[in-house]
């Protein structure tokens, strides 16, 4: 038991916990087992993965304490060594409630840290770094420490103001570096476990307490390494015998802590139980004391006496302070604290008050259960004018009272530490479904549930399902009623209680527990589904009720402290650790107290030495774990550091393994044997094996090493590492804060079907790291136009690669992952899957992945034309309408230029319609395109053409009339037209009467046309533009002529006379008559007698008249008169009557008929010239006189 305790404490000494300030958070992904430094994704018995989530219990690492020594009140400030986490906090004002947080922590980086010597462990020391401080003193200026087991005293010249500062002097070693207790040898510069240190601000005072001695310095040291000036309790500088040569007034016993007031020096000679008071300070060796507190004098030593607790006994006193002229002891041993109104002057001097007890003769601790009044080991405490705070250590919490105590068990008004009275877990931590405590904590996975040993809360738990998020709360818990209890055999002793349960096992719905303090191992014959379940059966124990080790005496059916036990369904496998042994039963016991049959690392059942005759293939020294894969053995031999392995369960005593791991051979056991590497080990924990791999937690290097094989040879290399950079660090979280990398003592490794869970025991949490590579993906492109493709992949701790067309990967092998592989396609096109699985390091296969392609080797075709086939085009600006076709991808680019070889041309999305400049110049246009699909196939090149023309045509129109002048007398004319292009033809015209042509269109183009003007005489403009095949219009030509379709003539006088043309008859005297009228304006009137001799013409004037009179006589006679009117326009209007010349009555002859006129040849001629000259000049010197005249009708 002795032993097995000294494992304990140096196991909880070295793994005690880590934090510094770096807030870290856990990243999203996810990872596999790597081959080394893999990260968990899953963590139960903390919120997750941050630098402060790693107190027992779910704690507050700022807030908590984990067994506080000291309390300090300087300047208004509070000091509090906390002990267990290797700090000190000091806040800057005196706390009023348990949610204040330190201001400043020395001997860590931050609050969130807790690591002996700052994440060195014990024998790597600095001036910032602190190993388990103990007792504190300021003098308002300086602060004094005694860093117990760096076996030191520092000195900071003044109080820090930040974290992490280091001291200015240290006392004890020869430098900051140092820590060897009696460092060079015991003398007055040494130390050894100093726990005490005072100063008067002159002197320097410190309780030397494995040495037992108290070392005076006469000056407060300045420089490093001082020596005492004075010992009190050894006789000199080099002894160091505790009550050397007898108790006595001049000896002691572990002394603790030193007070000096008014001259006075006080010793809490705690192994003594008794407080020395020397009346003067002593200036020379082996002083005696004057005065003794707790003994009747100064020879005697025992706890309270002998006797029973009183008011003058003491039990392992341990701190004393001078305030108000009273004594203060803190009596850890009797759970209290003792006041004394006046110091004493005489032995076995009576205490005036308690404190923490209901009376003087009670001690218990937490008498009556935890409250404001209570106490546990209390160490250390505070007392000014009108305040008292009291260290009380085994509650992890500080109580303060805001007035001086005046009665017996007085309550406290304010509790630090602790959420509130009734709670005293370390951490402020509290007991629940989803916490975990501190001590040997292991888990296991049937594959189905998972299993959680809670080795300091005296429990199982059990999830029914694999947690698969953080926090997860248990279902069910084993060993307490209920998830808020954590008492030891709670209840009794019996088949529901558990005493630091160690290991649990599953299998075929048994459940095995080791029920370690207790010595025995339970079974569960079906998996229990509500708490606080009954075992079936005990094995090491004779019944429920017993708990003796090896009860009866050492054999086969006894155990002392088992740990782990294994069953394939037919044997069952037990560590029996402190035994030194493992037992093997043939067959699962039905009955309590079964007896093994075979016995592993004895010669029999009745022997249990350690490594039973020499260390050899067959001996064994704590042997911890056993597993197998159902035909083989493995056991941790834990003192042994080594792995033993038997390649078959062996059946006789004694038996030899025929392989080791951690060691190069059966008789070598070094903690990491030749430096710590791939092949080493130190204190291995726990070993599991999956039937193919070997899993170990190599305890006492924080990490977890793995075997893709069970080794089958000596000192073989470990493949995989968890919890370290490489295979050659064994730094506690790695130097660093917990975080989801990092292991502190790791004491159980296991896996189910998809995950490694490792407990990590110091950081309080279980770890879940997934099998097979995680975050796994493969990509390539959509479409291929090669067989040769590059597929992208990715993976977190991938080792290997599989890939294939064939989901089975049939002939395919291993490669090496990477991420990027080139792969070649099978030959035919279309659509295409490729599978791929990895593998990560420890040979876990994750889920096939695939990714699916489309491999397309044909070209698209297509086609292109400008302005939907069109020939020409007057614009620059054309549309192209584009076609093309790709059977698999799809067409997804097009490239578009006039210039054959594409130059400067890029690609663009596929569209079937897009809109072109052309080139500047007329002429035939070209524009060119090919195509290409989504696989990258490029067509053929396409063309279109397109003359393009920009400039107008030309032409005119002629309005052809039958008198070829500007007159016509027909709505119908004929046009003349003639249009012109250079480039192309024309090929359209349009023509109107209106200017805008509205109502007009366009009509194919010829060179004449009938035209009908629009209803009503005057001028007609027709207008005309042309239009070429390119669509450019002419300007618009345009020709006007005189529409006159009518015409009338009038004679209004005749000789004179007023004509009536009622009158058909006229007689008249006259032969030369004149005839006027009135007519068209320039229309020509020809007079005629009897249809054929002109006797004159006249044109009508612009005022509309007209006359004419012969220039012959009329002969005498009847005549018919004829007036013919004819005007620009050849309209005719006549007018005829008959009239008879009477002549003059004196001459005139009577004549029977018509006379024709004298003529000859010449006249004709002359005459007919004339009149042609006269036309002439009518026609074209009077025209726009005449279209003038016109228009004013």
């Amino acid at each position: 038991m002795k032993k097995l305790s000294r494992h304990f404490c140096f196991l909880l000494l070295s793994f005690s916990l880590l934090f510094n300030s770096s807030f870290f958070q856990a990243p999203n992904l996810t990872y596999a087992i790597n081959q080394t430094n893999t990260p968990a994704t899953v963590v139960l018995g903390q919120n997750g993965f941050d630098a402060c989530d790693r107190a027992p219990n779910y704690g507050d690492m700022r807030r908590g304490f984990s067994t506080p020594i000291q309390t300090l009140i300087v300047n208004n400030k509070l000091m509090v060594s906390d002990y267990a986490n290797s700090r000190i906090f000091i806040y800057n004002t005196i706390p009023d409630s348990y949610l204040d947080v330190p201001d400043v922590v020395i001997g860590q980086n931050n609050l969130c840290n807790n690591l002996i010597n700052k994440y060195q462990g014990p024998t790597i020391v600095a001036a910032d770094t602190l190993y388990y401080p103990y007792y504190i003193y300021s003098d308002g200026t300086k602060l004094f420490v005694a860093d117990y087991l760096n076996n030191r005293v520092l000195i900071y010249n003044e109080i820090p103001t930040s974290n992490n500062a280091s001291a200015d002097v240290v006392i004890g070693q020869p430098n900051m570096t140092s820590n060897t207790a009696n460092n060079g040898g015991l003398g007055a510069n040494t130390l050894y476990r100093p726990l005490g240190v005072y100063s008067d601000n002159t002197k320097l005072y410190i309780a030397d307490t494995s040495n037992n001695r108290v070392l005076v310095y006469n000056e407060i040291p300045t420089s490093n390494n001082a020596s005492a000036d004075v010992v009190i309790g050894q006789p000199n500088m080099t002894s160091n015998t505790a009550n050397n040569g007898g108790r006595a007034a001049n000896r002691l016993n572990a002394p603790y802590a030193i007070t000096v007031n008014n001259g006075k020096i006080y010793i809490s000679d705690l192994s003594n139980n008794r407080v020395l008071i020397f009346n003067s300070i002593p200036t020379s060796n082996d002083a005696s004391a004057d005065i003794v507190v707790g003994q009747t004098n100064m020879t005697n030593g025992a706890a309270n006496q002998g006797v029973a607790v009183a008011s003058n006994t003491l039990s392992s006193p341990i701190y004393t302070q001078i305030a108000n002229n009273k004594l203060y002891i803190t009596d850890r041993g009797n759970h209290r604290v003792l006041v004394y109104n006046s110091i004493p002057i005489v032995n076995n001097t009576s205490a005036d008050l308690v404190i923490g007890q209901p009376n003087m003769t009670s001690n218990t601790a937490n008498n009556g259960g935890i409250s404001s009044q209570t106490l546990n080991n209390p160490t250390g405490l505070s007392v000014t004018t009108n305040k008292m705070i009291i260290t009380d250590s085994s509650n992890h919490r500080l109580l303060i009272f805001n007035t001086l105590p005046l009665t017996n068990n007085p309550e406290a008004d304010i509790v630090i530490g602790q959420k509130d009275f009734t709670h005293n877990l370390s951490y402020m931590g509290a007991v629940n479904s989803q916490s975990l405590s501190a001590g040997w904590n292991t888990a296991f996975s049937d594959g189905q549930r998972l299993y959680v040993v809670d080795y300091a809360n005296n429990r199982v738990l059990i999830y029914n399902s694999i947690p698969t998020d953080s926090n997860t709360p248990a279902d069910v818990v084993i060993g307490q009623p209920d998830m808020t209890s954590n008492i030891a055999n709670n209840g009794g002793l019996s088949a529901k209680s558990l005493n630091h349960p160690v290991e649990v096992f599953a299998y075929q719905n048994k459940l095995y527990i080791s029920d370690y303090s207790n010595s025995r191992v339970l079974i569960f014959n079906t998996i229990p589904s509500t708490n606080f379940a009954e075992a079936d059966i005990v094995i090491g124990q004779p019944n429920m009720t017993s708990n003796t080790a090896n009860n009866g005496g050492l054999g086969a059916n006894t155990l002392y402290y088992p740990g782990s036990t294994y069953t394939n369904g037919e044997k069952l496998i037990i560590a029996d650790y402190n035994n030194h042994r493992v037992l093997i039963y043939n067959t699962i016991p039905t009955n309590n107290n079964a007896s093994a049959d075979v016995v592993v690392g004895q010669p029999n059942m009745t022997t249990r030495s350690i490594n039973y005759g020499g260390l050899s293939a067959s001996s064994l020294y704590y042997p911890y774990v056993v597993s197998s894969n159902g035909s083989n053995l493995v056991v941790t031999d834990y003192s042994n550091s080594r792995i033993l392995i038997y390649n078959s369960i062996p059946t006789s005593n004694l038996s030899s393994a025929d392989v080791v791991v951690g060691q190069p051979n059966m008789t070598s056991n070094g903690c990491n044997n030749g430096g710590i590497n791939a092949n080493t080990v130190c204190n291995p924990w726990y070993a599991y094996t999956d039937g193919i791999r070997l899993f170990i937690a190599d305890t006492a290097n924080y990490r977890i090493l793995i075997y893709n094989s069970i080794p089958t040879n000596n000192f073989t290399n470990a493949d995989i590492l968890i919890g370290q950079l490489d295979f050659t660090h064994k730094d506690i979280n790695q130097n660093g804060d917990a975080s989801q990398y990092t292991l502190t003592a790791p004491y159980s490794v296991i896996t189910d079907n998809h995950n490694l869970i490792v407990y990590d025991a110091m950081n309080y949490r279980v770890l879940f790291y997934p099998l097979g590579p995680q975050n796994t993906g493969v990509t390539t492109d959509s479409y291929s136009n090669s067989q040769n493709i590059d597929l992208t992949l990715s993976a977190d701790d991938a080792k290997e690669m599989m890939i294939s067309e064939d989901s089975g990967f049939t002939g395919v092998s291993w490669e090496s992952f990477s991420t990027s592989k080139d792969f070649t396609l099978s030959t035919i096109e279309g659509s295409k899957t490729v599978y791929v699985k990895m593998r990560d390091y420890a040979n876990y296969e994750g889920d096939t992945l695939s990714t699916t392609l489309t491999y397309d080797a044909t070209s698209p075709t297509g086609s292109l034309t400008i302005n939907s086939g069109a020939t020409t085009t007057n614009s620059r600006g054309v549309t192209l309408t584009l076609s093309a076709d790709d059977a698999l991808s799809g067409v997804v680019s097009m490239m578009i230029s006039e210039d054959s070889g594409f130059n400067g041309a890029s690609w663009e999305n596929y569209d079937t319609s897009k809109d072109w400049i052309l080139t500047s110049g007329d002429g035939i246009k070209t524009v060119y395109a090919k195509y290409k699909d989504v696989a990258g196939n490029i067509s053929e090149r396409v063309s279109g053409n397109i003359e393009m023309d920009t400039n107008i045509p030309e032409g005119e129109i002629i309005i052809v009339s039958p008198t070829e002048n500007a007159y016509v007398n027909s709505e119908t004319v004929t046009l003349t037209l003639e249009g012109t292009d250079e480039l192309t033809e024309v090929f359209e015209m349009m023509i109107s009467e209106d200017p805008n042509f509205i109502g007009a269109s366009w009509e194919t183009y010829t060179t004449t046309k009938e035209w009908t003007f629009s209803e009503g005489d005057g001028i007609k403009v027709i207008y005309i533009k042309y239009r070429d095949s390119a669509q450019n219009e002419s300007l618009i030509y345009s020709s006007s002529i005189i529409l006159d379709t009518v015409t009338t003539i009038d004679l209004t006088k005749l000789g004179g006379n007023t004509f009536n043309t009622d009158i058909t008859d006229w007689e008249i005297e006259d032969n030369k008559p004149s005839f006027e009228g009135t007519g068209e304006v320039d229309a020509e009137v020809v007079v005629t007698i009897n249809s054929d001799s002109i006797i004159g013409t006249s044109i009508v004037d612009s005022g509309g008249n007209w006359i004419c009179t012969p220039e012959t006589e009329i002969p005498v006679g009847k005549h018919e008169v004829t007036i013919t009117s004819t005007d620009l326009a050849s309209n005719t209007d006549t007018l005829s009557f008959n009239l008879s010349v009477l002549g003059a009555t004196d001459t005139q002859e009577q004549i029977e008929g018509p006379e024709e006129l004298p003529n000859t040849g010449v006249q004709t001629i002359i005459i007919f010239f004339m009149v042609i000259a006269l036309f002439w000049t009518a026609t074209n010197l009077r025209i726009i006189d005449k279209l003038r005249s016109f228009m004013k009708r």
